[in-house]
């Protein structure tokens, strides 16, 4: 048998995981905290010693608030998957099971990043070097100001589960909220933010300074957009479809501009232009290897000689095919010849015929 003499509850020590401060403490409020930590050290005494467990009722005269309020806090943490309610016939007098809040939350980053094992082994350790508190809070500052309102408990926690999935800094997020803004002039929602910041994940971007070589890249597509479009007579934003087959002409197949929109002039000649007929033209032009300007009016020149030359050649057959025509068309005297009255009469009759007339002479 084994035992350990019992400590004063006064003098012994809560373990408190670390993870609690840097999820929970910037995102509850005094009274959430209070309320938690009372409950929770509560609970660990009471394993410990036999010291009676705290109520609601204490709680609530500790922390100055009514136990209505004490249910309410406790709400919140369930709500955070800090802990679960357990209920009696009294609501007030109810039962906290205490959750493990470090199993939790690699449980839900793994849910939600669908990482792979050795993913799922680095998240259960957390690191020693993890942002700390003032950075979330200062964050979360600065959001609210840019979404001119409160975030709620559940969007603080998507942005962390953001910033742990994504290996984020936390001004790469408050970016992407003000690029949300700058997008559509409000905030639609942090999901939306959080989309944002898994395409910049997209295109390996984890720092403002990646951003802003990101952003360079894009404001000169877009320019490139422009003027493609301009001189198509489209007076509208590409759709993302269009935008595939010009960046395929850009960098794909790195042509130059003056060879695109040389393509795009071929518009005159066509009374409906889109975009697919010209994709045809260049992406022919590049596997033909035709990558520079001159490449290009040569093989235009070749092209239209080549034309040239077939036209003549169809003018001469033509020509020499209505020669022949005509020359079957001529009739001779013989072909005048009325043969119709030979159908009327017998040999016999046509040579009595011929002795009459004789005589008559």
């Amino acid at each position: 048998m084994f035992f350990k003499t019992k400590s004063n509850p006064i003098l012994m020590d809560i373990y408190v995981p670390s993870i609690f401060f840097d999820i929970y403490i910037p995102i509850a409020t005094g009274n959430q905290l209070k309320v938690y930590l009372l409950g929770y050290k509560s609970a660990q005494v009471s394993i410990l010693s036999d010291e009676e467990n705290t109520n609601n009722r204490i709680i609530a005269n500790m922390v100055g608030i009514t136990e209505d309020e004490v249910v309410d806090c406790w709400k919140f943490w369930e709500e955070m998957g800090a802990i679960k309610i357990h209920k009696n016939n009294d609501e007030k007098n109810i039962q906290i099971e205490f959750l493990d809040i470090k199993d939790d939350f690699v449980n839900r980053r793994n849910a939600n990043s669908g990482s792979n094992t050795e993913k799922n082994d680095q998240a259960e350790e957390i690191s020693d070097d993890k942002i700390d508190s003032s950075q979330f809070v200062n964050m979360y500052d600065e959001i609210e100001i840019i979404s001119g309102r409160l975030l709620t408990p559940n969007e603080k926690l998507s942005i962390l589960d953001a910033i742990e999935s994504y290996s984020f800094e936390t001004n790469l997020v408050v970016a992407a909220f003000e690029k949300a803004k700058s997008d559509s002039g409000k905030i639609k929602s942090v999901n939306y933010v959080i989309g944002i910041l898994k395409s910049w994940y997209d295109n390996n971007i984890k720092t403002l300074e990646e951003l802003e070589i990101f952003n360079c890249i894009s404001s000169e597509l877009k320019s490139k957009y422009n003027q493609i479009f301009k001189s198509l007579g489209f007076f509208r934003s590409p759709t993302q479809a269009e935008e595939k087959i010009m960046n395929r002409w850009i960098e794909e197949y790195k042509m130059d501009m003056e060879i695109i929109l040389f393509a795009c002039s071929k518009s005159a000649n066509i009374s409906n232009p889109n975009l697919k007929y010209f994709d045809s033209i260049i992406s022919d032009w590049h596997e033909n290897g035709l990558t520079t300007m001159e490449k290009v009016l040569e093989s235009e020149r070749i092209f239209e000689e080549s034309k040239k030359s077939k036209k003549k050649v169809n003018q001469a057959k033509e020509k020499k095919s209505q020669n022949t025509s005509n020359q079957n068309g001529k009739k001779n005297k013989f072909h005048n010849y009325d043969q119709g009255i030979s159908d009327k009469y017998t040999d016999d009759e046509l040579n009595a015929l011929i002795k009459k007339l004789n005589n008559q002479k």
